[in-house]
């Protein structure tokens, strides 16, 4: 893979307002995050990471990460947060010193990273939204209870991936505490389905957008979560993540069994007959011929 592979990793779990609740995994997604993108065996990006930033170094960070980069190189961007609507119903992406009533001095609006993704020169950007929408909405706030994410950052030479563009969700799970915080729904498929190799969906090695996609969609519907990831993009090459750990074998295994139809149910056929096998006819006696006719017998 190329070796122009780079990532920031935005994590805001504390705020200062109190109308933003404290999330307790963001900062446990970015370290997991950070681990698989930087290992050379699986990610080999170059990782950066803003933990609890102010919005003003939120949004250097990200002004930073997507300057003087090259054609052909590739950047990931995942976010952590708090996603607040303002009373238009615009995106806003809360850090550590928000005030829900003052997005636009204090906050990063969706728009101002949309502006420096198409600034960017790189033909192949990957977002990965992992935002909590539960108190996106204010009072009075216009429109409807959806995150219009397509319409704020989809573009040209992109791929978004977004945990869920609703707020009905358990965004963190049930079984977060402060002493032992646990990855997001979302973020916690990711980081394993790049760990174990699981995301190689089609096993060929590599692990694609979506192949990633893929993979944790069917993650959370198997564990019965209601939320559902969507992703858009519009790029003109085969965005590669990662390698596939998992050993040559399995992928191989695995991709047999994606090509082995499933079997349909029904009833047992009736067994069939046993083959037939002709074999040659026994060699028969000549059938002995009658006696030729002697002469007539005498009369009396």
């Amino acid at each position: 893979m190329a070796a122009d592979r780079h990532a920031l990793l935005v994590a805001t779990g504390h705020y200062e307002h109190p109308d933003l609740r404290l999330l307790r995994s963001p900062t446990r997604d970015a370290e997991g995050l950070a681990a698989v993108l930087q290992d050379p065996l699986i990610g080999d990006f170059e990782v950066g990471t803003v933990v609890d930033g102010r919005h003003d170094e939120v949004a250097r960070a990200i002004e930073v990460f997507f300057r003087d980069r090259r054609r052909d190189d590739l950047l990931l961007l995942h976010l952590s947060c708090h996603g607040v609507k303002n009373d238009s119903g615009e995106l806003h992406f809360a850090t550590a010193d928000t005030d829900p009533r003052l997005l636009a001095s204090t906050s990063v609006p969706a728009a101002f990273l949309h502006t420096q993704m198409s600034r960017c020169r790189a033909r192949s950007i990957v977002l990965l939204l992992d935002c909590c929408y539960s108190g996106a909405f204010l009072p009075g706030a216009k429109g409807d209870t959806t995150v219009h994410v397509r319409d704020e950052l989809a573009g040209h030479g992109r791929v978004v991936i977004t945990a869920t563009n609703r707020t009905e969700y358990a965004w963190e799970g049930r079984h977060v505490t402060a002493q032992q915080p646990e990855h997001s729904r979302f973020t916690g498929a990711v980081v394993e389905g790049l760990r174990t190799g699981e995301a190689d969906r089609d096993g060929d090695g590599l692990i694609g957008v979506h192949d990633l996609y893929d993979h944790v969609y069917e993650e959370l519907r198997a564990a019965g979560v209601a939320q559902r990831p969507q992703m858009w993009l519009e790029v003109e090459r085969q965005v590669v993540v990662a390698r596939s750990v998992r050993p040559q074998q399995q992928r191989q295994q695995r991709q047999q069994r994606q090509r082995t139809p499933e079997p349909v149910l029904s009833p047992e056929p009736l067994p069939s007959p046993e083959p037939r096998h002709e074999r040659p006819a026994a060699p028969q006696s000549p059938t002995p011929e009658p006696p030729a006719p002697g002469p007539p017998a005498p009369g009396p």
